[in-house]
Order: structure tokens, then sequence, then C-alpha cells
């Protein structure tokens, strides 16, 4: 096994082999960190993995930096490289043991720095005899800890213990810490740093003497024999940590579906209100139309009416006929226009979702046998509702006579129905290919049609939504089954009596 001497050049220099005991409990889950604190090359390659840095106050060397994705592997990974080296020198490691139980007592004692930052300074003191170094071997610690780009804090801790402390804090590192790592040197590692700044520190110094007297026996990391083993070891066990990780990546995966169908149902909620504010404002603005068209078009249609009565010529009084039929028309529309924009005022009885069912289907039956369409009721729920009944079966001929508009000879319509929580859903669904991408958001719209010209007036789902709201409900299109128009309304107890 190769070793640097204080000659070579700083390129050189080699890593420290991590010992075969601390890699194996690195694999474990969680890492077992008794083991890794006495194996000084996987305490400092940790050190490089600890990003971002906490700093000589906070540093903790516990599962936020043991468990960082790649740090065994990597670790293992060293074993095969010319430039790794592992400290054989029992004495030197007896050293950095004694060192690391000192200086992590005192923090623990004065709160001048974090323990696990005292540790892991007073373990990596000897870093350059380490790595084979003797009379420059602080020079070979700074090389290394500056080529390996670890934690400034650790790095003036260790490498600059030759300056006085008021410049080695000049350079930026926490002076808590190199209070404490020179503290624990003076009191057992003088004679291993004889070029060692020797200021006094009377309390430090005091408490350093009295905890030398009670510190552990020096534990050897035992090293595999084998050390091409590991890296298979560790790839095997990642695996593994990767598989156990589904325990509680699945419960965030769960979150993460449930908010996004949490986002789905709002903006779906948002749609319709903006929808039912868009249809109030047209209702408003329809109501206005309705009123101002009307008294015109009677004076238009009673004065056609009269001069037809007394008009001779057949192709005058045709024309004249025309004009009385387009003002009906107009009439018809806005019929249509009031009865969404201001339906009359409901008149709530109990009915029979059944029964209101078997209703529309008969109304419709011979309109749709004449377009070759199979209408049916595919299933009725025996439930209740309290709500205009002529109202409530015209909301559903609309939403009928929408589906027959959309379906061609030999299609189908069904009607369903069915409770959800405190409402009674009746369902309209056709054979059609549903309305087109652009007709979608304008479904709703009085007068807008999807369908070709001169097939229907555009306010028969308009008017289905109006009469819905006007006895507490409401008219949806599903998106998920487009084809499928649903009217809900309030669900209301079975009545003791007969029903309409």
């Amino acid at each position: 096994m190769s070793t640097a001497s204080s000659s070579q050049p700083a390129m050189a220099l080699p890593w420290l082999r991590p010992a075969s005991a601390s890699l194996l409990a690195l694999t474990d889950d969680p890492p077992d960190a008794s083991a890794i604190r006495l194996d000084p090359g996987l305490v400092l390659h940790a050190l490089r993995y600890s990003r971002p840095t906490p700093d000589g106050a906070t540093f903790a060397l516990d599962e936020a930096i043991l468990c960082q994705p790649g740090l065994s592997e990597t670790a293992a990974a060293l074993l095969g490289e010319a430039t790794v080296s592992a400290p054989s020198d029992s004495n030197v490691l007896q050293l950095g043991q004694r060192l690391a139980h000192l200086a992590s007592k005192l923090a623990a004692v004065m709160g001048l720095c974090s323990p696990d930052a005292a540790w892991c300074a007073g373990l990596l003191a000897p870093l350059g005899r380490y790595c084979g170094a003797s009379d420059h071997h602080l020079s070979a610690a700074r090389k290394l800890l500056a080529r390996w780009r670890l934690p400034g804090w650790i790095q003036i801790a260790v490498g600059y213990l030759d300056l006085p402390l008021d410049e080695a804090d000049g350079l930026g590192g926490h002076r808590g810490l190199n209070r404490i790592l020179r503290a624990a040197i003076r009191r057992v590692g003088g004679e291993s740093f004889p070029k060692f700044a020797r200021e006094a520190d009377g309390e430090l110094d005091a408490l350093a003497g009295r905890f030398a007297e009670d510190l552990p026996a020096y534990v050897e990391v035992p090293r595999d024999p084998v050390p091409e083993l590991l890296p298979r070891l560790l790839r095997a066990t990642a695996r593994a940590r990767g598989r156990s990780a589904q325990s509680w990546i699945a419960p965030l995966e769960d979150r993460i579906d449930h908010l996004v169908d949490q986002l789905a149902e709002a903006r779906l909620d948002f749609d319709h209100r903006l929808r039912d504010a868009k249809l109030e404002a047209l209702s408003e603005f329809a109501a206005g139309a309705s009123h101002e068209f009307n008294n015109p078009l009677a004076v238009i249609s009673g004065n056609a009416q009269w001069l037809k009565s007394r008009e001779a010529d057949p192709d005058k009084a045709g024309h004249l006929a025309t004009i009385i039929r387009q003002t009906q028309r107009v009439h018809d529309l806005l019929t249509g226009t009031r009865q969404f924009s201001s339906p009359s005022a409901a008149k709530p009885a109990v009915h029979s979702v059944e029964s209101l069912l078997g209703r529309v289907q008969r109304d419709i039956q011979t309109e749709a046998d004449g377009l070759g369409i199979r209408i049916e009721v595919a299933s009725a729920c025996a439930s209740f509702l309290l709500a205009d009944g002529e109202q409530v079966r015209t909301a559903i001929s609309h939403l009928v006579r929408n589906a027959l508009e959309a379906v061609g000879q030999g299609g189908w319509i069904k009607l369903t129905s069915a409770t959800a929580g405190s409402s009674v859903v009746i369902a309209v669904e056709d054979s059609g290919s549903g309305p087109a991408e652009d007709a979608q958001e304008h479904l709703f719209d009085p007068f807008f049609s999807g369908r070709s010209a001169g097939r229907g007036r555009g306010l028969g789902l308009p008017i289905a939504w109006a009469l819905a709201r006007n006895n507490g409900g409401d008219v949806r299109w599903d998106p998920t089954a487009p084809t499928r128009f649903a009217l809900s309304l309030p669900l209301r107890e079975a009545p003791k009596r007969q029903v309409a």
C-alpha cells in the first residue's frame, strides 16, 4: 500500500480509504453512526457530501448526510483508485480518536460549536500523518482539504493549526471550534504538533485536563481483506434501500394524486361558477330585450293580419302571410327567451322521478320514431323530488330534443336516474359524437348552436338550465362522457300519499 511523503506534489496526495466495517455500517437503515464516526476516511468523505454545508455551530453527522444518494457507492468506489491509502499507524489513529472524544466533550459542555463538528475536527486533526507526511503534515493536510473542497470551517480548523488563533479566525473559520480543537491538542496531542501555537486558554484548558483523565480506550476499525467485493455489496444495498423507500414514497404519491384531484375539482367548480355568472348576465339582457321587442312585434303582426284580411290579390296576400309567420317565429323566440331569462315562479309538488321520465318518453316517442331514433328509460330510481312538475318535464324534454338533433338515423337516447347525496341526478345520454371542441364553452349560451344552420334555435339547453335553477337544481355537461347531460334536483323523502 503506497503512502505519500512530504516531498510529493499536491495532486499526488492520497485519499483515505474508508474501512470496510464503517462502509457496511453506512449501508444499515438507519446508518450506524457510532461505527462510522471512528473512521477518518469515511468521516472525511461524509464531510465532502455535506451540501449545502452547515457551519461549525450546526453541523451534525446524522442521517441527513449519511443517507445522501450515492455516498456509500462513491465511498466504495474509492477502494479501486490508485491514489487511495489506509492509515496504518495505530498510534496516529489513537491520537485522532482521543482528540475527537475530548473536543466533542468540550463542545457539549461549553456550547461554543457543534459537538459533531468538534468530533470531526479532532478526528481529522492528524490528517497529514494519516497520509504519510511527518515533518510537513499540516501543509499536507491543507492541500488535501483544499483539493477535495471540504467545508471551510473544517479546512481552517485542521489545516491552519500552525497559525495563531486570531490569524486563523481571520481566515473565516469558526472561532469556537478553533479554540476547542487547540485546547484538546494542548492536552493530548502536543507532542504530535511541535510547531503548534501554544496560546493558553484558561477555562478550556482546565476542562480539557479534567476530561482527558477519563477518555475511552482506543477502538480499532477492522478493514476487509477483500475490499473488491464491497462495491457490489454496496450497490445491492443501495438497490434494496431504494425498494424500501417505496414505503414512504407511495404515501407522497397518493398525496400528490389527491392534490391533483382537488385542483381538477376546483377548476371544474370555477368553470361552472363562471358559466353561471355569464348566464345570469345574459338572462338579464334577454329579459330586457324580450320586453323591448314584443311591443313593435305586436304592431307589425297586427297590421299584417289586418291588411291580409282585406287583400284580394293572392300574391300580396301571400307576402303578408309570410310576414305573419315570421313575426310568429320571432314571438316564439321571445317566448323561449322569457322562459330562459325569467321563468315563472315554480309551483312545487312532490313527484316521482320514474313517473316524470315516463311522461317525457311518451311525449317525445312519436317524434323520435319519426326520426328513426330509439328512446328508452334505461333505469329510473324509485326516488321523489319536490319541484314544479311541468318545468322539470320541460327541462328534461329540452335535453332530450337536444339529443334528437345530435344523433342520426338509427341512433339511440337513454334516460337514467340515480341519487347522489341529497340530489336526484337525471342523465340524458345519446349515441352522437358530442359537442365540437369550439362549442363546448358555449353550450348554455342562448341562440348559440353547434349544429348546422336551421337546426334548433339554440335555446334548449339554456332553458333547461334556467328551469333547473328555478327549482333549486342545475344542468351540467359531463366532459368525461361527452354525450351526457345531467340534470340534478333536490331529493325529497317518499310521500305518505299518492303523488303526481
